[in-house]
């Protein structure tokens, strides 16, 4: 009878071993199943959420650049043109009005600055930074419009630039939102750009960014 068991163990065995393997392949098949459906998951969640976000930001960028572009004195904007001017009234209006704006964002703006057309070159003429800090763009400072699409476009209507790009010198994020600047005649006397700084950047006090907006 001991035989019998004995020789029945040893005929059972590579049947008992084969189903554990199986069941232990299957169990590793449906874990890494679940694993790659979930992140899977998780990835289009994600990204769902960081289209919906990036709308959100454009929308609120295209009206704050139309709305800055809508409020400024365009006379005063008129009168301001060389260097000089940045002690005058008018530029100190102006700059205190984009001041103002990004104020009323609570933080989500970092930058809010005017370029204007002269001549063939595009120049800096409206700059919210204070004149004494390093990163402040004086008045006729050149701005490299080929360099930013969307910027050139915003002599035609309001724009927003599609995603968010990194500069290297600020080590950070922006996204940028631009509108023309209209007399009473429907004239361009230039754009505002508004540029949004993504929390997640990093050196935020350094070199400004503008040239990247």
């Amino acid at each position: 009878m001991a035989l019998n068991i004995l020789s029945y163990l040893k005929r059972s065995a590579p049947t008992q071993e084969l189903r554990i393997n199986l069941a232990l392949k299957v169990t590793i098949f449906i874990t890494v199943s679940i694993f790659l459906v979930a992140s899977i998951t998780a990835a289009i969640i994600l990204n769902h959420n960081y289209r919906t976000i990036i709308r959100q930001i454009k929308g609120q960028l295209l009206s704050a650049a139309s709305t800055t572009a809508l409020t400024l004195d365009t006379e005063q904007l008129l009168s301001v043109r060389n260097q000089g001017d940045e002690n005058s009234s008018a530029y100190k209006n102006l700059q205190k009005h984009l001041q103002n704006m990004i104020a009323a964002s609570n933080g989500q703006f970092k930058y809010i600055y005017v370029i204007a057309k002269v001549g063939d070159s595009y120049q800096y003429l409206i700059d919210t930074t204070p004149s004494n800090p390093p990163d402040h763009s004086p008045i006729g400072m050149p701005f490299n419009i080929q360099a930013f699409p969307k910027a050139l476009a915003a002599f035609g209507q309001p724009v927003v630039e599609d995603e968010p790009s990194y500069d290297p010198e600020v080590g950070g994020f922006f996204q940028s939102g631009y509108a023309p600047i209209l007399d009473r005649q429907g004239n361009v006397l230039g754009i505002v750009g508004v540029a949004w700084m993504f929390p997640f950047s990093n050196k935020t006090e350094q070199r400004s960014s503008k040239q990247r907006a």
